[in-house]
């Protein structure tokens, strides 16, 4: 999706008042995004206990 984030992209579409164009299919969409954030959120915990956090 290069730079942005799917929540950047969300709040551009939104702000421009027009539904965004990059979603086909809202719930495939959603799931797939769902489960890149559970896997952010675990790498980002994963790095804070290595380092000490």
């Amino acid at each position: 999706m290069g730079q942005n984030t799917y929540n950047e992209m969300l709040l551009h579409a939104r702000e421009a008042n027009k539904s965004p164009v990059y979603i086909i299919d809202p719930k495939a969409n959603a799931a797939e995004w769902k489960e890149k954030w559970e896997q952010r959120k675990r790498q980002e915990s994963r790095r804070k206990e290595r380092n000490g956090w």
